[in-house]
């Protein structure tokens, strides 16, 4: 019916079946309606910074929702220390217009930090890191440990490495939901492992953010965008979980 819809599918079945529909009986051009999300092809490279900003969305916001996508993939090393020092990572990085890619450095490099600390405005997150600076280096490496392990697994495959090395994500996703795209997310667990998911969820977690912020339009304005999930609680944060009816105003629809 020409409604803009979007398919997460861990296996990549189901989305080649899409395609296959598609073409042979969408009325929409393909080539301008259709992003594809494939890591395994090199031919459909793309980019996603998943601390790009959203109108509307705060970096404290932002950095809050990612944060429940790592707490839910990491949940077999999580801890008060990792979420502290991932927080405000993630803030310091947002507020910098950094990638996930620059992580490492910011805990690990003190002149890269104070470089980033210096942008940084929001006062929880430059005092927390006035602590950590001030903390013996040995300490220092002892606190970023777990969770640099966790970052430079799912950065050193280089098929997700490329994908985050832009700051400026190559699709739009208040556009494609605005503008009833389609949206298919291909991701081939089999072959990416455990960063499926951990990719899977920072996609969803950002549909959620853009279709939050339509705040700006009435809600008569507000087209619809289907989302079909396959294995959707391989996904879902418990925060999305908590908020699907909100989403319902959004007309993002599950």
């Amino acid at each position: 019916n020409d409604e803009g819809f979007g398919v997460i599918d861990p296996h990549g079945d189901l989305i080649e079946d899409v395609k296959g529909w598609l073409y042979f009986y969408s009325s929409k051009s393909l080539e301008d309606n259709i992003i594809l999300i494939e890591p395994t092809n090199p031919k459909a490279i793309v980019s996603f910074n998943p601390l790009e900003k959203i109108e509307g969305i705060s970096p404290e916001e932002q950095a809050g929702e990612l944060l429940e996508v790592f707490k839910k993939i990491w949940s077999d090393a999580w801890g008060a220390r990792m979420e502290d020092i991932l927080r405000n990572s993630l803030i310091a990085l947002a507020e910098n217009n950094l990638t996930l890619v620059e992580l490492p450095l910011l805990l690990s490099d003190s002149l890269v930090r104070k470089r980033i600390l210096k942008k940084v405005k929001n006062p929880t997150c430059r005092q927390r890191f006035k602590e950590y600076e001030s903390l013996r280096p040995a300490t220092r490496r002892e606190w970023v440990e777990s969770t640099l392990n966790k970052v430079n697994a799912f950065l050193s495959d280089q098929r997700i490495r490329q994908i985050f090395t832009s700051q400026k994500s190559s699709f739009n996703l208040r556009e494609i939901i605005d503008n009833k795209k389609i949206l298919l997310i291909k991701l081939e667990r089999g072959r990416l492992k455990g960063s499926a998911d951990l990719l899977g969820s920072l996609l969803l977690s950002k549909i959620q953010m853009a279709a939050f912020s339509r705040t700006d339009l009435p809600q008569s304005k507000r087209v619809p965008f289907y989302l079909y999930i396959d294995e959707f609680q391989n996904f879902a944060t418990q925060s999305f979980i908590e908020t699907l009816s909100e989403a319902r105003k959004y007309r993002l629809l599950l």
